[in-house]
């Protein structure tokens, strides 16, 4: 039974195939489902989906259906040789598919140290605003593109998470980072191939580098030009076939920017209220009565920008991760928020099918307070203080040996003696040395700490606690910040999670992270041990 036990608390597999059964039960009744509305112009009246031919116009003549999505064709396409129309068949594939995009879900989120992350992928999986993606065979187009657009937000943060590791450019693996890089690159014009509401992943790899180092740099931003670039065009093409091709033009598409200004708002709500209150869930809403004449009417746009302003506000109390999610969900529908004119606009301004993606952000904040009250209720602590730590890490300058990729010691690197402070007469060039040397050091010490939790993790003994390791490394960075160029740049979130104290945590409650608050090690037991606060 222990054996059992510890495999579902740190497999893998369990994880996944816990979400996969989550889909599959949820569902299930979708299976026995037919065609309904756009199925005709998609599939059972598509001509092109008979021949060769017709895939070649699918593939290459963009104006050969109302809309220019050849992924999700090409998907029709391959399955109608395979069952015809049997609606069998695509609901299932429809349903696998959700699958998936529940586990990459998880796996981003665990690459960001999202706390929760589990859980918010498996509310992502069954929330009832997804049932209309799902049991939809049209909306094949939001579970490709999402499919894509998480594998592509998963290489890209990857190559970028590599690159802040690796100060040295011309290391042997250069090659292969970018080689992440360009598959991310791919993925996303698959994503786009499939649906252009993820035109919006360039805006959200740079909230994503906000939301982790507290600014976003200049390099971050030229590795999401290409992305931009591409992004925009597919935007403006079906920006243009949704007037022109699909018919999205005319009286009822006829709003004052003030109009369209109150439906965005009041969309913003509607679609937080259903995730909180998904009762009644229907396939066409009531179209609303928008007049700028009514300043009631008002407050559903200007309250949401005054969350936003008060989130901003308190960033530096609760950290940016909240302001992140909210402006992952607004920025993320803020294609079909009614600023453009979209043809399911003539019956309602707003879909479930509408936030499939952008539902993560708000998913993401409630599973974190879950995740967070869960834990101060529940949780036990082991702490290992930064005197423990040492033995293991050790406080001398020292660097990765990157060479040696078998060996998961440091080799040292020495500048003068040991604990040697830099002083302002010193060369230049000799304080930029040791500033790197000692950055090397705190990676080592971030490196070692993550092997400590996974032999921490593999100890049947500890299953039942939450660890906390305290380390001191970097605390002594503050006498080189001056020597740093753009150093009154670096905000205090950033000095505490690259260079002061920082604490790796690991619970059963909640994914392994870092803490990134400055908190003295009696503070740190009374928080954990005595749960007066949360971590996480």
């Amino acid at each position: 039974m222990n054996k059992i036990l510890h495999f579902f608390k740190t497999s893998w597999w369990a994880g996944a195939g816990t979400l996969v059964v989550f889909v599959f039960i949820a569902y299930f009744p979708t299976l026995h489902n037919g065609f309904i509305w756009d199925d005709d112009r998609y599939l059972t009246d598509n001509p092109h989906l008979n021949d060769v031919e017709g895939l070649k116009q699918l593939l290459f003549a963009p104006r050969s259906r109302p809309q220019y999505y050849p992924l999700v064709f090409t998907s029709f396409w391959v399955e109608h040789k395979l069952w015809a129309l049997d609606p069998f068949g695509y609901h299932v594939d429809n349903v696998l598919l959700q699958c998936v995009n529940s586990v990459l879900l998880w796996r981003v989120l665990a690459l960001l140290s999202v706390s929760g992350s589990w859980l918010v992928a498996a509310i992502f999986a069954v929330h009832p605003v997804q049932v209309e993606t799902v049991a939809w065979v049209t909306e094949r187009k939001n579970l490709l593109s999402g499919f894509f657009y998480f594998l592509s937000l998963y290489f890209f943060l990857r190559f970028h998470d590599s690159r802040l590791r690796n100060d040295a450019h011309d290391d042997p693996h250069e090659k292969k980072l970018w080689s992440l890089y360009g598959i991310s690159f791919v993925f996303f014009i698959c994503a786009l191939l499939s649906k252009t509401v993820t035109c919006t992943l360039p805006a959200v790899l740079l909230l994503i580098c906000w939301w982790k180092q507290g600014r976003i740099g200049k390099e971050s931003v030229l590795f999401t030009l290409p992305f931009l670039a591409a992004g925009l065009g597919f935007a403006y093409q079906t920006a243009w076939m949704e007037q022109f091709i699909a018919g999205a033009r005319g009286p009822e598409w006829e709003f004052s920017f003030f109009d369209r200004f109150l439906v965005a708002g009041r969309a913003l709500w509607f679609y937080i209220g259903k995730l909180a209150w998904p009762f009644p869930v229907i396939f066409t809403y009531p179209r609303w009565n928008i007049d700028d004449t009514l300043w009631w009417q008002y407050l559903y746009p200007f309250s949401f920008l005054l969350l936003i302003l008060v989130l901003w506000c308190l960033k530096n109390k609760i950290g940016r991760g909240p302001l992140a999610g909210v402006l992952f969900f607004a920025g993320s529908l803020f294609p079909a928020l009614g600023f453009f004119n979209v043809y399911p606009m003539r019956f309602s301004f707003v879909a479930d099918h509408f936030q499939y993606l952008s539902c993560i952000g708000i998913i993401a904040l409630f599973s974190a307070g879950v995740v967070r009250a869960a834990a101060k209720k529940f949780s036990q602590a082991v702490v290992l203080p930064a005197f423990g730590e040492a033995e293991l890490i050790p406080h001398t300058l020292s660097s990765l040996n990157k060479n040696d990729t078998s060996s998961t010691q440091p080799s040292p690197v020495w500048f003068g003696e040991k604990e040697r402070s830099i002083k302002k007469d010193y060369p230049s060039d000799q304080r930029k040395e040791n500033y790197r040397s000692y950055l090397e050091q705190v990676k080592c010490a971030q490196k070692m700490t993550d092997q400590l939790l996974d032999k921490l993790n593999a100890n049947p003994a500890t299953q039942g606690s939450t660890i906390v390791i305290q380390s001191d490394h970097g605390s002594r960075i503050t006498s080189y910040l001056p020597y740093v160029e753009f150093a009154d740049q670096i905000t205090k979130e950033d000095y505490i999670q690259f260079f002061s104290t920082f604490f790796a945590v690991r619970g059963p409650n909640y994914t392994p992270g870092y803490d990134r608050r400055p908190m003295a090690l009696d503070e740190l037991i009374r928080s954990v041990i005595l749960n007066k606060n949360s971590l996480f």
